[in-house]
């Protein structure tokens, strides 16, 4: 009855928005706008409901009877109803408490001592898939505000107010995002709404198990990549590392502060009622001092002042500056112990505590910046520092196995002196991140930086490198408490078969074997490249191979192993229902830690509410709980293993015959909008590492993008279908793995989840834009044919339609319809004029749009 009424509302909610937004149309565009607006909304919606196409046919025409300028109107009239639809789904449905207790439910399975054993870690990426302004998210905030989960408004003139400002603003961005930009967003959202939710679950699983609320034992972590990812990006520099750190302390030093002074005001206890502790009289003994009459007779607000004063000098470098959080949590704790020893135990279990289960958290970094870079840049460093030192300058020319064995014996010897001055651009470039790194590290805490990841590992060799590079800044070695690990990332398929031996030999070097013995190892496995090189069935399987033997391998050496999870929002680049993905990973006997990336627009659809975030982190405890809970039970039969791997040499086979084809990429670049990706300014990476002209130049996010916003979608479901009526066997066999097997399961519904919103006959319209018919009947006919088979075969798996699945994208697939349509027209257009501005800013609009409407870019 609640998923009722809550559908009810928000059906009433969404039409009294479109009337709102029809409204402002017709005040601001005139008659003929809002005409023209509504009656493509009913050709569209007729459509739908009659199944009739020349309905949709008519709907064509209609746009393209229209100048540039008025497709323009139309097409931001249908993005930002979708914006609206959007921000009222997510005030309707955005009540956390069932969140809440599922999340108690699978605590309830746990043995409480095997709580210490969940751990998962969320990484904010600037990976450019969010394709709002910060300015259009901001506006939206305030119209949710203005919105009630009862689908009522709260206050109507006020919000047509925003919306009319929304339609007065830009949607698209004229500039380029600086790395700068990305570091403020997502700090923003972080104390907006992140720490807030985090601490709020946190709280709430240390009650469950009768912890201590202010002594947290950690579920969750923070972590960001923007200001520390350079792979591919030039841009981030020393000097944006500064920044991001700087941007990190003020905001979490200026939450510190708040609280303190709203902690003094709550404190204005007498010492004429208290006796003091000697801690807390040691504490008031010391400088600085507050020289203040009036709070003579006041010790808490006195012990406070003291406290904050030194925050203060933290934070700009000043001589009373604490050393570190643990100097910042001991004087918080003889705040603590003094109410204690003044039988006001009570007092320290509110705002106190709070503040010191937040430093337990987050101590004085907020987030843990991970570094990133390829191993292509590390190696070219390290050669040219070993030339300038003399060690050797034949080292580029040393095969994989050659260097491996030097670099081992290197790792043995004294670091050596050089001038960073003498090397190339690239190289001091290395050298000043890491050098900034440590210096940072030695302020703020170990926890600042703790991860270098190192994207393209292909061989021991480039982990040995960047394990040299972080010793020459006391940041790696057997003799550093606390390390930055280098953390491999195998990303496609290849990487992923090849990483059981690469650690292997890895953990042979004894020089890093001693440096990493204290330390539970990280390994990234990437879901996007993998999925672009080898398509959804072959990757989703590879990492999950390649998960389940390193776990077995680090099992065999007596460590635990953490695994951080690339995955993208969309499914073509891992995403999907993430407590299913966690219970999906294999299981092993010791624990270990999981992170995950949250990337672009999925950042703001999960974190824009403290509500949201809470949802969110309830998710993943909730995750994290019931696979621990499943434990060694959950192992699926070896028979499903054998089917699951024949399926998926099926599928990359299918997969392969299409992205291998004679001229494939033309077809993409002709059919989808890969060519206008970057006119978007989303974010301030490349579209691709160097020219299009073959597919792994191109970065999986456009990638994605392009084939979602034509609604080919094939990132996400091509070669399933192939797989299964080849290698599936019977349906009965099928049927049980679905119902018994959580990986495969997580497959077929993620696989499901982007059919509902494929849409073949839209993609034949983006097809008819290839030039060479010839090209376009082989390329199309080849996809036609295989998602008929996989519209098919999930169905008979699961026994749903997928275009049925998903309910709220029904409400809203009628009305992404113009848009699709306004944009073949506009890039039909644009071809033969490419340098119209107006065609181009249309364009634009048409892409924010789609992604809107599909909740989803890359």
């Amino acid at each position: 009855m609640e998923n009722v009424a809550a559908a009810q509302s928000l059906n009433t909610l969404v039409s009294d928005l479109g009337d709102l937004l029809g409204e402002i149309i017709r005040e601001q565009e005139g008659d003929r706008t809002f005409s023209l607006v509504e009656t493509l909304r009913r050709r569209s919606i007729s459509h739908y409901r009659s199944g009739l196409v020349e309905l949709r046919a008519e709907l064509r025409n209609l746009i393209g009877e229209n100048d540039a300028e008025e497709i323009g109107k139309v097409l931001r009239a249908f993005t930002l109803f979708l914006h609206l639809a959007n921000i009222a789904q997510g005030v309707v449905n955005g009540d956390s408490s069932a969140a809440r207790g599922d999340l108690g439910k699978a605590l309830a399975r746990l043995d409480p001592k095997t709580r210490e054993n969940l751990s998962v870690g969320i990484v904010l990426t600037a990976h450019p898939t969010e394709i709002r302004r910060q300015s259009v998210i901001d506006i939206e905030g305030r119209i949710a505000g203005l919105m009630g989960r009862d689908g009522t408004i709260r206050d109507r003139r006020a919000l047509k107010r925003e919306v009319l400002t929304v339609w007065l603003t830009e949607l698209a961005r004229r500039e380029k995002l600086r790395v700068q930009n990305e570091i403020d967003n997502g700090v923003s959202v972080a104390s907006r709404s992140i720490l807030p939710a985090m601490m709020a679950v946190q709280t709430e699983v240390e009650r469950f198990f009768g912890g201590d609320p202010a002594l947290p034992k950690p579920m969750f972590s923070l972590g960001t990549w923007i200001g520390g990812d350079r792979d591919g990006n030039p841009f981030v520099t020393r000097e944006v590392f500064d920044y991001a750190v700087a941007q990190q302390q003020s905001a979490l030093f200026g939450y510190y502060q708040r609280e303190l002074d709203l902690l003094a005001r709550e404190l204005p206890v007498s010492d004429r009622f208290v006796q003091l502790s000697p801690a807390l009289q040691e504490l008031l003994s010391r400088e600085p001092k507050l020289a203040d009459p009036y709070r003579e007779g006041e010790p808490f607000r006195r012990a406070i002042h003291h406290i904050r004063t030194r925050l203060e000098e933290t934070e700009t470098g000043g001589p009373q500056a604490y050393p570190g959080a643990g100097d910042f949590t001991a004087d918080l704790e003889t705040l603590t112990e003094a109410l204690e020893t003044a039988q006001a135990a009570v007092i320290a279990e509110g705002r106190l505590a709070e503040l010191r289960a937040t430093v337990a958290m987050v101590g004085f970094h907020f987030f843990t910046i991970d570094l990133r870079q390829n191993s292509r840049i590390h190696e070219r460093t390290v050669a040219e520092i070993l030339t300038a030192t003399g060690i050797t300058d034949g080292y580029a020319e040393m095969d994989e196995a050659a260097r491996a064995a030097f670099l081992s014996d290197l790792l043995l010897k004294p670091v050596p002196e050089f001038d960073p001055a003498a090397l190339s651009e690239e190289a001091q470039r290395e050298l000043g991140i890491f050098a900034t790194v440590a210096a940072a590290r030695s302020r703020l805490g170990a926890g600042l930086v703790r991860y270098s990841i190192v994207s393209n590992t292909e061989s021991v060799a480039d982990i040995l490198e960047i394990s040299w590079l972080l010793r020459l800044h006391g940041c790696f070695g057997e003799d550093v408490a606390e390390p930055i690990l280098p953390v491999p990332l195998f990303e496609t398929i290849e990487d992923l078969r090849v990483s059981v031996p690469i650690m292997q030999a890895l953990y042979a070097v004894p020089a890093y074997a001693a440096a990493m013995k204290a330390t539970r190892a990280e390994i990234m496995l990437g879901y996007s490249d993998s999925n672009k090189d080898g398509g959804i069935v072959t990757a989703r399987w590879e990492v999950w191979k390649a998960e389940a033997a390193l776990t077995e391998l680090f099992e065999g050496f007596g460590q635990g192993v953490a695994f951080f999870h690339g995955r993208g929002g969309s499914v073509g680049r891992g995403g999907g229902a993430t407590r299913d993905a966690i219970l999906a990973q294999p299981r092993g006997k010791l624990a270990r830690g999981f992170r995950l990336t949250e990337q672009g627009e999925v950042i703001s659809k999960r974190y824009e509410t403290t509500d949201q975030a809470i949802m969110r982190f309830c998710e993943l405890g909730q995750g994290l709980a019931e696979a621990e809970a499943a434990g060694e039970f959950a192992r699926p039969a070896t028979h499903f293993v054998n089917v699951m791997e024949a399926m998926s040499e099926a599928a990359f086979q299918r997969y392969r015959s299409l992205t291998t084809a004679d001229r494939f990429l033309t077809y993409f670049r002709e059919a989808t909008v890969i060519d206008h990706i970057a006119s978007l300014n989303m974010g301030s990476r490349p579209v691709s590492r160097s020219t299009l002209d073959k597919l792994s130049d191109l970065r999986a996010i456009p990638w994605v993008f392009s084939w979602a916003q034509t609604r080919h979608n094939l990132p996400g479901w091509f070669g399933f279908g192939t797989a299964i009526r080849q290698a599936g066997g019977s349906m009965a066999q099928l049927e049980e793995m679905y119902r018994s097997w959580t990986t495969f399961r997580s497959l077929v519904d993620s696989v499901v989840m982007v059919l509902a919103k494929a849409d073949i006959e839209i993609a034949g319209a983006y097809a008819d834009l290839v030039e060479d018919k010839a090209l376009k009947a082989s390329i199309f006919g080849l996809i036609r044919e295989e998602w008929q088979i996989t519209m098919e075969m999930a169905e008979a798996i699961t026994g749903r339609r997928p275009p049925e699945t998903d309910p709220d994208f029904l409400l809203r697939k009628a009305y992404l319809d113009p848009l699709h349509f306004g944009q073949i027209d506009l890039l039909a257009r644009i071809r033969k004029e490419p340098q119209n501005a107006d065609l181009q800013d249309a364009l634009k609009i048409s892409i924010n749009g789609i992604a809107s409407g599909l909740q989803s870019t890359g």
